[in-house]
């Protein structure tokens, strides 16, 4: 288009009229006779009248909007631990947690479309807009848990042995001399996650 523009400038002098004759007279003498029907076809098939009614009809689709959305969105809704004892000497440990993540992928568009004829602004009836929306959420909820209890039972003497007669002995407050005991005991941990 631009070739066009800068030759009717500069070979005549700006005149639609003069470049028009000229490439018609041009077209007709590259033209043989037998394909003269093409060239009328090309130049002469529409009127006047015809072309202008034409150019006032009006159909054309235009985007207005289009948009898109793909996040993830991950929100802690608890996050606890507590540590207790259920009876004396029994430790425990408790923590629960719970996370929702939410995936959402959504895309929306917006067409405009045009029907009708610039003559007659009544005949646009026909025109709309179309709205268009897909896509998906999901939401999955994580939950966890976890209890830990720590148990042992107190050190029970199951053996004990002094020598007769080398030790000297006053129950619970004091013992002298050589003397042998067993002592026993239990500790157990046991934990469940979830």
């Amino acid at each position: 288009m631009e070739d066009i523009k800068r030759e009717i400038h500069e070979d005549h002098g700006g005149d639609w009229t003069s470049w028009l004759d000229h490439t018609y007279h041009m077209e007709r003498r590259a033209t043989p006779d037998h394909e003269l029907h093409k060239l009328h076809e090309r130049w002469f098939s529409i009127t006047l009248d015809n072309w202008i009614t034409k150019m006032k009809d009006v159909e054309t689709n235009h985007t207005l909007l289009r948009h898109e959305v793909n996040d993830i969105y991950e929100y802690t809704l608890f996050n606890e631990r507590r540590d207790c004892q259920l009876t004396p000497g029994v430790p425990t440990t408790l923590s629960a947690k719970l996370k929702v993540a939410t995936n959402i992928k959504m895309q929306t568009s917006a067409q405009l479309t045009l029907i009708g004829s610039l003559g007659d602004l009544s005949s646009f009836k026909q025109s709309h807009v179309t709205l268009r929306n897909k896509g998906f959420i999901t939401v999955l909820l994580d939950f966890e848990a976890f209890g830990q209890l720590r148990f042992g039972s107190l050190e029970n003497e199951i053996l004990n042995v002094a020598p007769l007669g080398a030790s000297i002995s006053i129950p619970g407050i004091v013992t002298i001399g050589p003397q042998f005991k067993i002592k026993v005991g239990l500790e157990g941990v046991m934990e469940v996650h979830a």
